[in-house]
């Protein structure tokens, strides 16, 4: 049984319990006021079964420094939190005789203080102090102090995964899963969970070239750089997101503001170059490219897989490192014409072809990228059909959880929420407001009303939205590379929502498909699109997870195809 008091509202979480219950799962939702005894009372009386385990994970925010708090801003946080936590608390010794486990979601700022969350501080120590008395009592009690959470919740809605928040960095929520599990067998009421950024560099900050290249070094994990290869970018030497984090407060304390999709494509004479003087055009050159190598084999032909919509190419080296072959990865950069899929296409191909003359060529994509690696196989079959190129040139399509049936889905889905706030689809307004949800959890008060009288001009809705965004609440939070990740993302999944491929796929496509992503037929609609065979693969996850926690079985797959 969950516990809303709003219930299912979002399409999504209507799907996610529509699945579960699919898979045999039996799901009630309550939407009790739990803040309310009596609330809590029917709860736990309406249960069909022996109540063996309670979660308690409400939270609400309302920070403010202490001065600016009133009784109201402590009622809002108290009541969710430790009101609901003592009627459970209560009730449960008499109705829930068989309870085994009574786990709260506490939080770290109850030991250690943030600026501005006192009120949140207090109510997270007084359901640690419920668990103490409940473990005193001889009854199972245990509250956690969680750090910031990646993935999911409260402060990823706000920083994301990467941000450093006083010391520590989000925990991904797989990994809260399973300390969890570890912290339920501990005989103690409270125990804390957090990921420290304590890795220190074995050079200090500042200095020359070489002094940053050492810092870098040691972030990958090697004492001595000559160790490593200083032309193989940082994202083929392995960059996780929390290196990413190092590696960029490093730069910005040599004064070099890169984003961290610029950071993936660094190598480390590249960064040595950037601490000699060179101009800015000279940055982007050695730090931009439309091809990024993430796994290098000798003596095989590679795979070239297209970045997400995220711009990010941390989802394709999840992959690659899973390959027995060469891969590259697709990166978008400001040369990419992005007018039409067809145009991106048609660019991203010509850089392969700069790379590699002839054939013959895997192409694959994820996300927005499968439908971008479609059309960018549609225009090899097109050099097939003129004879310039051979039948056999065009080995390999690969779609990771996309197609462009699947990606016009998924844009529907939106319009359908813009058509119930306004009563009309916006597409650039709501484009731009997906990105600011997607980015912080949730869109400013009014700014859809401030931006849609200026529809379609983009740059102007984006300007809007970053004035709002960087004097709000939420300018701490703005990334530097902010401005041009909601400018290209809006007009990439604009351009992509027109796009028609203007023939048939005549050869077969490989299709790798996440269980619990978007569903739109089997195959994702390629049969509609292709003469050639379309073999579906599903892999456990959903669209985000399946690229982090799938990735071997993903690469297993497309390494099966190709053998």
């Amino acid at each position: 049984m969950i516990t809303s008091r709003s219930g299912a509202r979002s399409e999504y979480q209507k799907w996610v319990v529509k699945t579960l219950t699919q898979r045999g799962a039996v799901i009630s939702i309550a939407t009790q006021d739990t803040t309310e005894r009596a609330g809590v009372e029917q709860l736990l009386r309406e249960v069909s079964h022996p109540v063996t385990a309670i979660f308690h994970l409400a939270g609400v925010l309302r920070d403010g420094l202490l001065e600016n708090l009133t009784l109201d801003s402590f009622r809002e946080v108290f009541g969710p939190k430790v009101a609901t936590a003592q009627h459970l608390d209560s009730l449960s010794r008499t109705l829930c005789p068989e309870l085994e486990h009574f786990v709260a979601f506490s939080s770290v700022v109850s030991g250690r203080g943030n600026s501005g969350q006192c009120n949140y501080a207090a109510a997270n120590s007084a359901i640690e102090r419920i668990c103490d008395a409940r473990k005193t009592a001889g009854y199972p009690g245990l509250a956690i102090q969680w750090g910031a959470i990646g993935d999911v919740g409260m402060a990823h809605s706000m920083v994301g995964n990467d941000a450093n928040i006083g010391g520590t960095y989000p925990q991904r929520i797989w990994n809260c899963i399973s300390t969890m599990a570890q912290c339920m067998m501990l005989d103690c009421s409270v125990a804390s969970s957090t990921v420290l950024a304590d890795k220190q560099s074995k050079a200090s900050a500042g200095g020359d070239g070489a002094d940053l290249v050492t810092i870098v070094a040691n972030i990958m994990g090697a004492s001595d750089p000559s160790k490593l290869d200083h032309n193989a970018t940082l994202g083929a030497m392995g960059l996780d997101s929390l290196m990413g984090v190092e590696v960029k407060q490093a730069l910005d304390r040599a004064d070099i503001q890169m984003s961290n999709k610029e950071i993936r494509g660094l190598t480390l004479n590249a960064i040595k170059a950037l601490t000699e003087g060179e101009g800015e055009s000279k940055k982007k050159e050695k730090t931009l490219g439309s091809l990024v190598l993430l796994k290098s084999v000798p003596d095989t032909t590679p795979l070239y897989l297209v970045h997400p919509i995220t711009l990010d190419l941390g989802p394709l080296e999840n992959i690659a490192q899973h390959l027995p072959f060469t891969v590259y990865g697709i990166q978008f950069t400001d040369a990419a014409p992005i007018e039409s899929v067809k145009s991106l296409a048609s660019y991203y191909l010509s850089q392969i072809r700069e790379k590699q003359p002839s054939g013959p060529y895997r192409l694959g994509g994820y996300s927005l990228g499968s439908v971008i690696a479609f059309e960018m196989a549609l225009q090899l079959e097109q050099l097939v059909q003129k004879g310039e190129l051979a039948m056999s040139d065009v080995e390999y399509l690969g779609l990771v959880d996309g197609s462009p049936n699947w990606v016009h889905g998924r844009i529907e889905m939106g319009k359908d929420a813009e058509m119930k706030r306004a009563g009309v689809v916006d597409k650039p307004t709501g484009t731009i407001l997906g990105f600011i949800r997607e980015m912080f959890g949730s869109e400013p008060e009014g700014l859809y009303e401030k931006m849609t009288p200026h529809s379609p001009d983009i740059d102007k809705l984006v300007k809007i939205a970053m004035d709002n965004l960087v004097s709000g609440p939420m300018a701490k939070m703005v990334p530097s590379d902010c401005t041009w990740k909601m400018t290209n993302f809006t007009k990439l999944l604009l351009m992509s929502d027109s796009y028609l491929p203007e023939m048939v796929m005549p050869g077969p496509v490989h299709l790798v498909k996440a269980q619990d992503s978007y569903q739109i037929g089997d195959d994702y609609g390629l049969s509609d699109l292709c003469k050639g065979a379309v073999t579906v693969n599903s892999v456990p996850g959903t669209h985000e997870s399946c690229v982090v926690d799938s990735a071997e079985l993903i690469a297993q797959h497309i390494a099966a195809q190709l053998n």
